[in-house]
Protein backbone atom coordinates (compact mmCIF):
# COMPACT_ATOMS: atom_id res chain seq x y z
CA UNK A 1 0.00 0.00 0.00
CA UNK A 2 1.96 3.80 -1.12
CA UNK A 3 0.55 6.61 0.31
CA UNK A 4 1.55 10.19 0.01
CA UNK A 5 2.19 12.26 3.28
CA UNK A 6 2.79 15.72 3.13
CA UNK A 7 5.38 17.55 5.19
CA UNK A 8 4.76 17.96 8.80
CA UNK A 9 6.30 17.44 11.51
CA UNK A 10 8.61 14.92 12.83
CA UNK A 11 6.63 13.68 15.80
CA UNK A 12 3.44 13.54 13.59
CA UNK A 13 5.50 11.44 10.73
CA UNK A 14 5.91 9.27 13.24
CA UNK A 15 2.34 9.18 14.88
CA UNK A 16 1.47 8.45 11.23
CA UNK A 17 3.87 5.64 10.34
CA UNK A 18 2.74 4.08 13.49
CA UNK A 19 -0.50 4.26 13.25
CA UNK A 20 -0.08 2.62 9.73
CA UNK A 21 1.77 -0.64 11.21
CA UNK A 22 -1.07 -0.94 13.72
CA UNK A 23 -3.72 -0.94 10.77
CA UNK A 24 -1.59 -3.31 8.98
CA UNK A 25 -0.74 -5.87 11.87
CA UNK A 26 -4.71 -6.03 13.15
CA UNK A 27 -5.57 -7.89 9.71
CA UNK A 28 -5.73 -4.80 7.13
CA UNK A 29 -6.35 -6.30 3.76
CA UNK A 30 -6.79 -5.12 0.25
CA UNK A 31 -7.35 -7.18 -2.77
CA UNK A 32 -5.14 -7.61 -6.04
CA UNK A 33 -6.27 -7.60 -9.33
CA UNK A 34 -6.02 -11.32 -10.90
CA UNK A 35 -7.69 -13.04 -8.33
CA UNK A 36 -5.11 -12.61 -5.96
CA UNK A 37 -6.21 -11.71 -2.33
CA UNK A 38 -4.21 -9.78 0.81
CA UNK A 39 -5.11 -11.99 3.35
CA UNK A 40 -3.97 -11.69 7.24
CA UNK A 41 -2.63 -14.94 6.73
CA UNK A 42 -1.95 -17.78 4.07
CA UNK A 43 -4.39 -20.62 4.05
CA UNK A 44 -2.67 -23.77 4.36
CA UNK A 45 -3.97 -26.28 1.48
CA UNK A 46 -3.20 -29.37 2.38
CA UNK A 47 -5.57 -32.47 0.88
CA UNK A 48 -7.02 -34.56 3.55
CA UNK A 49 -5.34 -37.45 2.74
CA UNK A 50 -1.54 -36.93 1.16
CA UNK A 51 -0.68 -38.29 -1.49
CA UNK A 52 2.29 -40.81 0.46
CA UNK A 53 3.11 -42.56 -2.56
CA UNK A 54 5.22 -39.55 -3.72
CA UNK A 55 7.43 -40.44 -0.90
CA UNK A 56 8.17 -44.45 -2.07
CA UNK A 57 11.38 -44.48 -2.55
CA UNK A 58 10.93 -46.07 -6.26
CA UNK A 59 9.72 -42.47 -7.15
CA UNK A 60 12.38 -40.47 -6.02
CA UNK A 61 13.13 -39.32 -9.45
CA UNK A 62 11.25 -40.53 -12.78
CA UNK A 63 11.91 -42.48 -15.75
CA UNK A 64 10.55 -44.02 -18.81
CA UNK A 65 10.49 -47.20 -16.21
CA UNK A 66 8.58 -46.27 -13.49
CA UNK A 67 6.20 -43.29 -15.10
CA UNK A 68 3.61 -45.44 -16.08
CA UNK A 69 3.30 -46.96 -12.18
CA UNK A 70 3.71 -43.73 -11.13
CA UNK A 71 0.40 -42.13 -12.65
CA UNK A 72 -1.81 -45.63 -12.17
CA UNK A 73 -0.83 -44.28 -7.97
CA UNK A 74 -1.65 -40.70 -8.91
CA UNK A 75 -4.87 -41.93 -10.20
CA UNK A 76 -5.83 -44.43 -7.85
CA UNK A 77 -5.28 -41.77 -5.06
CA UNK A 78 -6.77 -39.03 -6.97
CA UNK A 79 -10.20 -41.15 -7.00
CA UNK A 80 -9.43 -41.55 -3.56
CA UNK A 81 -9.25 -37.67 -2.76
CA UNK A 82 -12.44 -36.76 -5.17
CA UNK A 83 -14.98 -38.47 -2.57
CA UNK A 84 -14.16 -35.48 -0.52
CA UNK A 85 -15.36 -32.91 -2.78
CA UNK A 86 -19.44 -33.37 -1.44
CA UNK A 87 -20.64 -30.08 -1.93
CA UNK A 88 -23.37 -29.89 -4.60
CA UNK A 89 -23.85 -25.89 -4.94
CA UNK A 90 -19.78 -25.24 -5.59
CA UNK A 91 -19.76 -28.32 -8.05
CA UNK A 92 -22.35 -27.11 -10.25
CA UNK A 93 -20.64 -23.90 -10.69
CA UNK A 94 -17.52 -25.59 -11.57
CA UNK A 95 -19.40 -27.60 -14.08
CA UNK A 96 -20.35 -24.32 -15.78
CA UNK A 97 -16.88 -22.79 -15.63
CA UNK A 98 -15.34 -26.56 -16.88
CA UNK A 99 -17.80 -25.99 -19.61
CA UNK A 100 -18.77 -22.18 -20.66
CA UNK A 101 -15.05 -20.99 -20.00
CA UNK A 102 -12.81 -23.13 -21.56
CA UNK A 103 -11.12 -22.46 -24.92
CA UNK A 104 -12.37 -24.09 -27.48
CA UNK A 105 -9.77 -23.27 -29.93
CA UNK A 106 -7.46 -24.87 -27.54
CA UNK A 107 -8.50 -28.56 -27.94
CA UNK A 108 -7.75 -30.87 -24.91
CA UNK A 109 -7.48 -34.78 -26.23
CA UNK A 110 -6.07 -36.06 -23.19
CA UNK A 111 -6.91 -39.16 -20.99
CA UNK A 112 -7.41 -36.98 -17.84
CA UNK A 113 -8.18 -33.43 -16.19
CA UNK A 114 -5.36 -32.67 -13.90
CA UNK A 115 -6.55 -29.94 -11.18
CA UNK A 116 -5.43 -28.62 -8.22
CA UNK A 117 -5.90 -30.68 -4.99
CA UNK A 118 -7.47 -28.02 -3.01
CA UNK A 119 -8.65 -24.34 -4.06
CA UNK A 120 -8.98 -21.54 -1.39
CA UNK A 121 -12.55 -20.83 -0.92
CA UNK A 122 -14.30 -17.76 0.84
CA UNK A 123 -17.46 -17.06 2.03
CA UNK A 124 -18.92 -13.59 2.03
CA UNK A 125 -22.05 -11.99 3.40
CA UNK A 126 -24.84 -10.28 1.05
CA UNK A 127 -25.03 -10.23 -2.65
CA UNK A 128 -22.23 -9.82 -5.41
CA UNK A 129 -21.00 -6.48 -5.79
CA UNK A 130 -22.10 -4.68 -8.83
CA UNK A 131 -19.41 -5.26 -12.08
CA UNK A 132 -19.13 -2.82 -15.09
CA UNK A 133 -18.71 -5.44 -17.90
CA UNK A 134 -18.06 -2.71 -20.03
CA UNK A 135 -15.05 -2.04 -18.92
CA UNK A 136 -12.35 -4.80 -19.80
CA UNK A 137 -10.21 -3.71 -17.16
CA UNK A 138 -13.24 -4.11 -13.90
CA UNK A 139 -10.77 -5.46 -11.61
CA UNK A 140 -12.87 -6.82 -8.52
CA UNK A 141 -12.45 -5.32 -5.32
CA UNK A 142 -14.09 -6.84 -2.02
CA UNK A 143 -13.64 -4.84 0.79
CA UNK A 144 -15.52 -6.69 3.18
CA UNK A 145 -14.31 -9.39 5.75
CA UNK A 146 -14.86 -13.05 5.38
CA UNK A 147 -16.94 -15.01 7.42
CA UNK A 148 -14.95 -18.18 6.66
CA UNK A 149 -11.83 -19.34 4.57
CA UNK A 150 -11.52 -23.03 4.36
CA UNK A 151 -9.72 -25.40 1.98
CA UNK A 152 -11.80 -27.33 -0.71
CA UNK A 153 -10.95 -30.54 -3.06
CA UNK A 154 -12.90 -29.42 -6.29
CA UNK A 155 -14.72 -31.65 -8.35
CA UNK A 156 -17.21 -31.35 -11.75
CA UNK A 157 -18.82 -33.89 -13.75
CA UNK A 158 -16.87 -35.47 -16.29
CA UNK A 159 -16.24 -39.04 -18.11
CA UNK A 160 -12.35 -38.40 -17.39
CA UNK A 161 -10.95 -39.28 -14.42
CA UNK A 162 -9.50 -35.94 -12.54
CA UNK A 163 -5.99 -36.28 -11.33
CA UNK A 164 -5.11 -33.93 -8.58
CA UNK A 165 -2.06 -32.40 -8.56
CA UNK A 166 0.19 -31.12 -5.47
CA UNK A 167 3.43 -29.14 -5.30
CA UNK A 168 5.56 -32.38 -4.41
CA UNK A 169 3.74 -34.43 -7.40
CA UNK A 170 4.62 -31.03 -9.36
CA UNK A 171 7.97 -30.59 -8.97
CA UNK A 172 8.59 -34.65 -10.33
CA UNK A 173 7.13 -34.17 -12.94
CA UNK A 174 8.63 -30.75 -13.93
CA UNK A 175 12.31 -32.56 -12.98
CA UNK A 176 10.83 -35.49 -15.41
CA UNK A 177 10.67 -33.28 -18.18
CA UNK A 178 13.55 -30.75 -17.44
CA UNK A 179 13.65 -27.03 -18.59
CA UNK A 180 13.78 -26.23 -14.86
CA UNK A 181 15.46 -22.91 -13.82
CA UNK A 182 18.44 -24.25 -11.23
CA UNK A 183 20.94 -21.32 -10.64
CA UNK A 184 20.19 -17.80 -11.71
CA UNK A 185 19.51 -17.62 -14.91
CA UNK A 186 20.47 -21.48 -15.99
CA UNK A 187 17.93 -23.59 -17.65
CA UNK A 188 18.37 -27.64 -17.68
CA UNK A 189 17.65 -29.40 -21.29
CA UNK A 190 13.94 -29.62 -21.95
CA UNK A 191 12.63 -33.71 -22.81
CA UNK A 192 10.52 -33.18 -25.83
CA UNK A 193 9.75 -36.76 -25.76
CA UNK A 194 8.71 -37.34 -22.12
CA UNK A 195 6.31 -33.63 -22.73
CA UNK A 196 4.76 -35.44 -25.85
CA UNK A 197 4.40 -38.58 -23.70
CA UNK A 198 2.96 -37.37 -20.95
CA UNK A 199 0.27 -35.11 -22.99
CA UNK A 200 -1.17 -38.19 -23.48
CA UNK A 201 -2.33 -37.79 -20.21
CA UNK A 202 -3.24 -34.96 -18.87
CA UNK A 203 -2.50 -30.47 -20.22
CA UNK A 204 1.22 -30.01 -20.61
CA UNK A 205 2.91 -26.52 -21.32
CA UNK A 206 6.03 -25.24 -21.37
CA UNK A 207 5.95 -21.65 -19.24
CA UNK A 208 6.34 -19.12 -21.62
CA UNK A 209 8.92 -16.86 -18.85
CA UNK A 210 10.76 -20.47 -19.23
CA UNK A 211 12.76 -22.19 -16.37
CA UNK A 212 8.50 -24.23 -15.43
CA UNK A 213 6.20 -26.14 -16.45
CA UNK A 214 2.11 -25.68 -16.66
CA UNK A 215 0.75 -28.94 -16.08
CA UNK A 216 -2.75 -28.56 -15.08
CA UNK A 217 -5.93 -28.34 -17.25
CA UNK A 218 -7.58 -24.70 -18.69
CA UNK A 219 -9.57 -23.31 -17.02
CA UNK A 220 -7.70 -23.77 -13.76
CA UNK A 221 -9.48 -22.41 -10.66
CA UNK A 222 -7.19 -19.72 -8.57
CA UNK A 223 -9.33 -19.64 -5.72
CA UNK A 224 -13.62 -19.26 -5.12
CA UNK A 225 -15.73 -16.46 -3.55
CA UNK A 226 -18.80 -17.35 -2.12
CA UNK A 227 -22.09 -15.09 -2.17
CA UNK A 228 -25.62 -15.08 -1.14
CA UNK A 229 -26.41 -15.01 -4.97
CA UNK A 230 -23.78 -16.93 -6.72
CA UNK A 231 -19.93 -17.95 -6.68
CA UNK A 232 -17.07 -15.59 -8.43
CA UNK A 233 -14.19 -17.43 -10.13
CA UNK A 234 -11.28 -16.47 -10.32
CA UNK A 235 -9.59 -18.24 -13.32
CA UNK A 236 -6.44 -18.49 -15.86
CA UNK A 237 -8.13 -19.74 -19.07
CA UNK A 238 -3.99 -21.02 -20.95
CA UNK A 239 -1.30 -20.64 -20.73
CA UNK A 240 -1.00 -16.64 -20.82
CA UNK A 241 -4.54 -15.48 -20.16
CA UNK A 242 -7.24 -15.35 -17.73
CA UNK A 243 -10.08 -13.90 -16.45
CA UNK A 244 -13.20 -13.73 -13.10
CA UNK A 245 -16.34 -14.48 -14.10
CA UNK A 246 -19.69 -14.57 -11.55
CA UNK A 247 -21.60 -17.86 -11.84
CA UNK A 248 -25.25 -17.18 -10.47
CA UNK A 249 -27.19 -19.90 -8.23
CA UNK A 250 -29.67 -19.45 -11.04
CA UNK A 251 -28.94 -21.64 -13.85
CA UNK A 252 -30.90 -19.89 -15.83
CA UNK A 253 -29.43 -16.65 -15.82
CA UNK A 254 -25.70 -16.48 -17.76
CA UNK A 255 -22.45 -15.70 -16.57
CA UNK A 256 -20.61 -12.30 -15.73
CA UNK A 257 -16.94 -12.39 -17.47
CA UNK A 258 -14.73 -9.56 -16.56
CA UNK A 259 -11.41 -8.66 -15.48
CA UNK A 260 -9.79 -10.52 -18.08
CA UNK A 261 -5.56 -10.14 -18.01
CA UNK A 262 -2.88 -11.38 -20.79
CA UNK A 263 0.81 -12.36 -19.32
Amino acid sequence: MIMKIKKTSGWLAFTIVIALVVLVCSGFSTNKSHGEQGQQDKLLLSPPIEPTFVKDKKYQRLNKKNIDAFIQDWKEWSLELRTFSTDSVVNQAINRIMSECSDKDIPDNSIFYSMPCCIEISRYQGSFPPIDVNDEYAFFVEMRQALERFAYVPGFDSDKVILYMTPEIEKLLSQYLGGIRRFGSNVNRINKGRAAYLSRFFYVHYGHWGGYWILHSMPKIIFLSLYDDGICAYLRTSWCTGESVFVPYDTAKELIHFDYWIE
